[in-house]
Formats: C-alpha cells, structure tokens, sequence
C-alpha cells in the first residue's frame, strides 16, 4: 500500500510569481506547523517562474491540473492562476473530498501569513531590544548616548543613578547640562570634553575627570567612542565613565605610605647616628663631673652640658620608638596614648616655635576604632598645621573627651593662630591643596587626614575665625570624632 503523509496534501494550479512565492514560504518553515505537503504543481506555461522552482525542489509538475485528481492522498488544490473560469472548472471536476482554496483565500491566507512573519519579526526586535537594554544596565560604568546637539539619546541606570533624576527627564536633556550644570557645551580649562573632541576627530577619546563635592572629591575615567555613517561621518557619540575613585585614592595612599616608610628609615637611620656621638658627650660629661666640686661654675656648666644631652637622648629614643611602629592586625587604640607619644616628638619644634601646650585629657577614655600609626600621623599634621598658622607664637590646647549621645570620642586641637581665611575654608579637604609655601609641612594633607578618620567611619571638622574677621577672637579649632571601638562581645553580636 503506497505511504500517504498526514496532514495537507496540497497540489497548486498556476506555477506563476504567487507559487513560487508560496514555495520558498514552505521552504523556509514557516508553515511548518500546518504540516503541508506539495504533491504537484500544474501550468501550462512551461517557463512558469513557479513551475521551474518547483521541479527543483523536486515536486511533480504538469501542464494538466486534472492529473492531480489521482494523486493518491490529495485533500487540498491551492487555485492561483487569478481566472474565475478556471476555478469554476476546477469546482465542477474536482472530486468531492478534496477541497478547494481559490486565489481569493489563497491571498487572505499569505496575508494572515505575512501578518504574522511581521508580528514575529517585531517580537524578535522587541527582545533583542530587551537583552540589549539588559546588557547596557548590567555595565556599572555609566553610559550615555549623545547627538550633535549634545543631547542625550540614551542613557543607562547607573548614569541615571549618578544623576538622581528619573530617565524620562534625562533624555532629550544636553548632556553639559544634565552632568555640568553649564548653559553650554564644556570649555573648563585642563578638563578637556571627550565627546566634543570624538565629534572634531571621529576617533575614541580617553580622559581622567576629578570631580569636587564639597569636601569630597571622586575621579573618573571617561571614553568617548564616535559612532559612523556609511559615509563615514560622526552622527551620535557614545561615552562611558567609570569611578576609579577607590583605586586612585588607594594608589594616593600606597604613595604616602611608602614615603612614610622611607620617612621611618631615614629617621631610624639617623638616631642610630645620633646615638653614638650623644653617649661620647655624657660619657665625658659624667667623667669630668666626677673630677669637679659642687657649687663652682665648671660644675654647673656640665651638668647644663649633661642634661641638654639627655634632653638629646630623650629626642633620639622618642623618634625611633615613632619609627618603629609595628605593623598591627589590632584596629583600635588608646588616644590619650598616642597623643602622648605624638607630643613627645614634636616637642621641641613647640618650643622652638614658642607655642605653648595645654593638655586637658579625659581619664578613663574608652579605645577608639582605628589604627595607632595611622591616627598618629593625623595628629602630628594637625599640631604642625597649627604651629605653622601661629608663626610669632602662641597657645595651642589639646583636649578629649567622650560624648555619649553618639559613643564617640573627640579630640580638639584649638590653636591661637591666624585663622583660615574665607576664600580657603571650603578647599582645606581638596587633595593638593596648600597655602604654604613649596617644601614646607608634612607632605600628609588634610585630605589623607579626612581619607583616614574617613576609613574608621570617624570625621574631621574645624571652627575658624579668620583675624582679619576679630583679632581677639581669632584662630582654629579642629576635631576629630572617632566611634569608640566594640568589644569582642559587641562586634559579634553586632554582626549577628
């Protein structure tokens, strides 16, 4: 018995432009789900553009359509010749279960068919769209899409969350605008504009961005790539920034302390120096002390000799135990204590300067979050800063105590100096900024002091009153607030 497939068995009587279109729609599978199968296709015209597409696709063709009526299986005749007398003879001979679709539903049907090819293509696009959108957001840099116009086309979530503005307001929006807060495209001197010079050269462009909030500062590294034509033209711009903020203030921070750690080697180095010739002048002071009576001017002249050299020794040994700071896995630390040893150092610079030192400590402070060398570095920039602000002398106070609203312990450094002047006093947390002269401080800045109370969730604030302001009234005061660290107890329940 001969094999009979399931479904339609369709023959087609015109093999013109239509067949061959209904042909290659079969081919291409978009009627597979109607499981149609082409037992044959009739025209008289032998060079019918259909007919000859069918014979290689290898289906039987016929310049007589009443062969098909043996076909065996054939339920389907597909009319496309576009003659009404041709489908009314068809009517009449065609057997009865065999149906006809004349070229009337044949074009309903390949419009339904077209209809949904679009539909489905529209699909298709939507979800590209989808993935591509999803792609864009997924990137944590912050991409915009920007016109010649400098107007922003696209723009992904985290510009949108940088800029804290729903997207429907960004978009259309100009990008010096929405990012400058500028009537115009961006002319700031040694900040070039990545997209404008995309645009001038149709090349990718990479910049570095310092970007200044208040006391904060953030860095960026921002690329502009042009997007081209056919001919070759730059019609819109693409640009991405990232915040490397973290990694350039990290390197900021390697840098200062590997100069520290040089510092601490230099510093070693020369007390071990200073050492030897310190002993040889007590040694011989003691000797020549021994062989003096008491009361007479020789004698009182060495033991001045004796105790400036021990004021020496003194110097030598407080700046190698500064040098010798250990490395500590311990993240909190004793204030009082490191004041201390900050003070012990810098005592004689005090002197030297005539600033005298008031000391007003709180007994029984609790430790505070952070580590020792670094704390101890803030302090030591802070009392110099203040020595430098009293050059014909001075008071500076340094005081602690808790403040049990918050659980914090604040250090103050109250100096009688000139003040900060007005034009200064929102720059003084700006990396590199200074008004001494080249050479001149520690070459920490306040803004690694920030950076670094920053890190121990404490922070650094200042009261000034400049002397061009009261000259009663004049100087500064800064404090640094840090959280008093938890115990072993506390931290793990504060984790839990």
């Amino acid at each position: 018995m001969e094999h009979i497939e399931k479904g339609l068995n369709v023959a087609i009587v015109g093999g013109g432009h239509g067949c061959k279109a209904f042909l290659e729609l079969l081919a291409g599978g978009a009627l597979k789900k109607v499981q149609m199968n082409i037992l044959s296709v009739a025209d008289i015209n032998e060079d019918a553009e259909g007919l000859r597409y069918a014979k290689k696709m290898g289906v039987f063709t016929t310049n007589d359509y009443k062969v098909f009526y043996g076909l065996n299986g054939l339920n389907l005749i597909i009319e496309l010749t576009g003659d009404n007398e041709v489908r009314e003879a068809i009517i009449k001979t065609k057997p009865h279960h065999v149906q006809l679709m004349d070229h009337i539903s044949a074009r309903l049907f390949w419009e339904i068919m077209e209809g949904e090819k679009e539909l489905k293509l529209k699909d298709e696009l939507l979800e590209t769209k989808k993935f591509l959108h999803a792609i864009i957001n997924g990137i944590r840099d912050q991409i915009m899409v920007v016109d010649r116009d400098y107007r922003i086309e696209e723009a992904n979530e985290a510009l949108v969350a940088r800029l804290g503005k729903p997207k429907h307001e960004i978009i259309g929006e100009y990008c010096y605008w929405a990012l400058h807060s500028t009537h115009e495209p961006c002319n700031i001197p040694n900040h070039s504009c990545p997209v404008q010079v995309a645009f001038k050269t149709g090349e990718t462009c990479e910049v570095l961005h310092t970007h200044y909030e208040g006391r904060g500062v953030s860095y960026f590294r921002v690329i502009a790539y042009p997007m081209l034509d056919d001919e070759g033209e730059v019609t819109r711009v693409i640009e991405m920034a990232r915040d490397i903020t973290k990694w350039k203030k990290s390197g900021d921070q390697l840098y200062h302390v590997q100069k520290l750690v040089f510092l601490g080697k230099l510093a070693a180095g020369l007390a071990h120096e200073l050492n030897n010739p310190v002993a040889v002048i007590l040694g011989f002071a003691d000797l020549l002390l021994e062989k003096i009576e008491v009361g007479c001017p020789t004698y009182e002249i060495l033991k001045i000799i004796e105790r400036q050299g021990l004021n020496c020794k003194r110097i030598v040994e407080n700046l190698l135990s500064f040098a010798r700071h250990p490395e500590t896995t311990e993240y909190s630390t004793d204030v009082n204590v490191d004041l201390e040893g900050v003070i012990s150092v810098v005592e004689n610079i005090l002197t030297t300067n005539k600033v005298t030192l008031e000391k007003n400590f709180a007994g029984d402070l609790p430790r505070v979050r952070g580590d020792s060398g670094h704390l101890r570095q803030v302090f030591i920039n802070l009392i110099t800063n203040a020595v430098a602000a009293m050059a014909g002398g001075g008071r500076l106070t340094i005081s602690t105590r808790l403040d049990e609203s918050d659980n914090r312990v604040k250090i103050f450094f109250k100096d009688t100096g000139h003040g900060i002047k007005r034009e200064y006093r929102d720059k003084i947390f700006d990396p590199f900024f200074t008004t001494r002269e080249v050479g001149e401080g520690t070459g920490l800045g306040l803004s690694a002091c920030y950076g670094i109370v920053n890190k121990y969730d404490g922070d650094i604030t200042f009261e000034t009153v400049g002397e061009e302001e009261d000259r009663e009234r004049k100087g500064t005061t800064f404090t640094v607030s840090l959280p008093v660290a938890l115990s072993v107890d506390e931290e793990i329940s504060s984790r839990a």
